[in-house]
């Protein structure tokens, strides 16, 4: 990554006016600045930031939290109410399916007429025309009108224009959520080629994408930016923030609220916790705290919390006390590596196990068994623990511990993939010719 700054904005502002009526338009024309009859909404506020050339910048954000809006003002499709705002190179963006093209040109038309807005002669098109053309598969049909294309075709031809159009800055925009596997497949093989020399904008919903992509994310929220910096803990962080909010519940309990003795007046036995790792206060955590996870521990044969290998038995266990009445309880577990990408993971609800209500004040423990550990590739891998209460669909997280057991997993044999099946029969036959 270099030096060199391709993006800089300083205290970046959008603000649309909002009108109640259609005649209030015309009253405002009429009045001008002596009266107002809109009220005001600011997409972005105070955007401050910058992006360095080489860089791959993940966006996140829930819907309206001004995402795109930030990213046409990239593009130079809008232009910002207040602030201050630079951008270095040439940029190719990815906004929304077929965005510039001209229904009635037919593809390769449209090829060469984008290409124009982006700033390239004739002849640097037509030196890149082929390279386009192949990438986006669309055959014959690159000579037929846009408007008889599928919205697959549409955003293969889009895709296929920006990306080898050699800009200095790419922009996508969920563009990719269309079209097949395969080609999906094909978008995020180019984009990680792009990222080696070329700076990267990401916008998905898709925060696995963002962490395995992105060697930075930008977290945006009702207009302001929340959260700048590493992907992992900006993903955690806008995660918390989808399931809590900014206000925490008038129903949650205070983690030190004081427990009930359980009925049995047993609140723990050392025996029965050997190995579990006490959670401590900078494990990065969030839930409304009606259950306070306590211990936890993954372990395989006598190795807890430290080697795991593979092909042999694992135990992945907690202890919590439930500090309310925990009508639905459904309790998980998630296996990340050190990128922070999701590797493996299950709950009670997705294996079908029953769980009965749980009673406020008392203390439970709870294991996963595993028969093999799977073949992972060979590193370094973090446990994150979750209680919630409800179904898969509609639930509230009660506890959730990010990466509160970290662990190395060593293969039986070298994966071909993040991890591989363990047996696999080999069977060869001759036929005829």
């Amino acid at each position: 990554m270099s030096d060199e700054i391709v993006i800089s904005a300083r205290n970046l502002s959008k603000c649309y006016q909002i009108y109640g009526q259609p005649i209030d338009r015309l009253k405002q024309s009429i009045w001008r600045s002596r009266k107002k009859f809109f009220r005001e909404f600011w997409a972005l506020r105070d955007a401050s930031f910058e992006i360095r050339k080489g860089e791959t910048v993940g966006i996140v954000g829930s819907n309206g939290s001004g995402k795109s809006t930030l990213l046409q003002m990239i593009c130079g499709i809008l232009n910002p109410t207040a602030g201050e705002f630079h951008v270095n190179g040439r940029v190719a963006a990815l906004l929304e399916l077929g965005a510039g093209f001209n229904p009635e040109f037919s593809g390769r038309e449209n090829v060469f007429m984008n290409a124009a807005i982006m700033g390239l002669s004739k002849p640097e098109t037509e030196s890149c025309y082929d390279d386009i053309v192949t990438f986006a598969g669309i055959g014959d049909f690159i000579e037929q009108p846009v408007k008889t294309y599928s919205s697959g075709m549409y955003v293969r031809l889009a895709f296929a224009t920006a990306i080898n159009v050699s800009p200095d800055i790419l922009v996508v925009d969920e563009a990719l959520s269309v079209g097949d596997i395969r080609f999906q497949q094909k978008c995020m093989a180019k984009i990680k080629s792009f990222c080696e020399n070329g700076t990267v904008i990401f916008v998905s919903h898709d925060t696995g994408a963002v962490t395995e992509l992105c060697s930075r994310a930008i977290w945006i929220e009702k207009g302001e930016i929340r959260m700048d910096g590493e992907p992992k803990s900006v993903v955690e962080s806008y995660h918390q923030y989808m399931y809590e909010g900014d206000i925490n519940g008038t129903d949650a309990v205070e983690p030190d609220s004081p427990l009930k003795d359980s009925p049995d007046g047993d609140n723990g036995d050392a025996d029965t916790e050997a190995g579990f790792l006490q959670v401590s206060d900078d494990v990065r955590q969030f839930g409304n705290h009606n259950v306070t996870i306590e211990k936890v521990r993954i372990s395989s044969g006598a190795n807890c919390n430290g080697v795991i290998r593979s092909a042999e038995p694992c135990e992945i266990g907690l202890i919590f006390t439930a500090r309310r009445d925990i009508a639905s309880p459904i309790i998980g577990f998630l296996i990340k590596d050190r990128l922070g990408r999701d590797i493996i993971g299950d709950n009670t609800a997705l294996i079908g196990q029953n769980m009965s209500r749980m009673a406020g004040g008392r203390r439970y423990r709870v294991d996963f068994r595993l028969e093999m550990w799977p073949n992972l590739c060979e590193g370094d891998y973090t446990l994150s623990i979750a209680i919630a209460d409800g179904t898969v669909e509609d639930h509230e997280q009660c506890h959730w511990l990010y990466d509160a057991v970290a662990f190395k997993s060593t293969p039986v044999k070298v994966p071909a993939g993040l991890f591989s099946v363990l047996n696999t029969d080999v069977r060869i036959s001759q036929t005829k010719v």
